[in-house]
């Protein structure tokens, strides 16, 4: 018997994102719902009046995100599960990439966009838009990264069968400026795993997140939020009381940045650290406030190593938090 081949990002799969979605797509992906048994089960379980909401509400909060907007949006269209809405918070952008998006693409009535009249940063927006979400499922999605068709349907069929799980992600691949896979980010699986190492930080990456928009609603995310890591801020707060998970598979292609300024990259690991420290002190975990000193002083020392300048070519930074 032969191995079912494992689903996960191909190049194949960008590029055909990447193209232009015509409208006949876009009306074949609406009709996939009624093939999807899932749809089908879900929605004769609810009233008239709910079965015209969406089931999945997906949060994209927008400041400058250039020519990656466009790809992004349309891996959501592109999406297998199509009872979503995309609610976009456009956070004070001034680079105009979504106004400058063709009208083809945003005419879809699932799209929501929300115009900011200050930059209020991704931890307010995300609160924002949970606040409008109308779905009973809550996904998160960056303006420059790319889901693959079938993460919707995938997240939802666990989430279904796992109904004590709080918070979903998925393993990733990695991509960078042009588009090109540079490798893969295997997530672990279990809250177990995911949590073992608080010290160290938690692999659940952001932008796959899902969950029930009502747990969401219940742990919203700090405001002021610590820089760059409101994400881990809030696994952190909410890992002893939470069940948190991830698929094995890639359903989600994540961007990595070739450079990162060491200015921006020192600010976000003193940020992680602070928050760290204040946690673990007030719970008196002294060995998990050991253990993230060194990692901070390390990984701080790591960076700047990887900035330096070797035989007059400066090393590319991927490090993550």
């Amino acid at each position: 018997m032969k191995k079912k081949a494992e689903t996960t990002f191909s190049i194949k799969d960008l590029k055909i994102i990447q193209k232009n979605l015509s409208v006949k797509l876009i009306k074949k992906n609406r009709q996939k719902t009624k093939k999807i048994k899932k749809d089908l089960d879900l929605g004769q379980s609810l009233s008239k009046k709910a079965k015209n909401k969406p089931v999945i509400s997906i949060g994209m909060p927008v400041h400058n995100a250039g020519t990656y907007l466009e790809i992004s949006i349309k891996s959501i269209l592109n999406q297998s599960f199509t009872k979503w809405e995309l609610i976009i918070a456009d956070d004070k952008s001034n680079d105009n990439a979504l106004r400058t998006l063709s009208k083809s693409l945003l005419q879809d009535p699932r799209i929501k966009i929300i115009w900011c009249s200050r930059q209020g940063g991704i931890a307010l927006r995300l609160n924002q838009i949970v606040r409008k979400a109308q779905g009973m499922y809550f996904a998160r999605m960056d303006a420059d990264d790319v889901s693959h068709p079938e993460r919707l349907t995938k997240q939802l069929e666990f989430l279904k069968n796992n109904p004590k799980t709080n918070l979903l992600g998925c393993s990733c691949v990695l991509i960078n400026e042009k588009n090109q896979i540079t490798g893969r980010l295997n997530c672990p699986t279990k809250h177990s795993q995911i949590c073992q190492s608080p010290w160290k930080g938690f692999l659940l990456v952001h932008p796959s997140w899902m969950g029930k928009t009502k747990w969401f609603r219940q742990n919203p995310y700090q405001v002021p939020a610590p820089y760059l890591c409101e994400d881990q801020e809030l696994l952190l707060r909410l890992h002893r009381s939470a069940n948190f998970a991830n698929l094995p598979k890639a359903y989600l292609a994540y961007r990595i940045r070739e450079h990162t300024r060491l200015g921006q990259l020192l600010k976000t690991r003193i940020a992680w650290w602070s928050v760290q420290k204040a946690d673990f002190i007030k719970r008196g975990e002294i060995e998990n406030l050991i253990l993230g000193f060194m990692n901070f002083l390390g990984k701080t020392f790591l960076d700047f190593l990887r900035h330096m300048t070797i035989f007059g070519k400066r090393r590319p930074l991927w490090g993550n938090l």
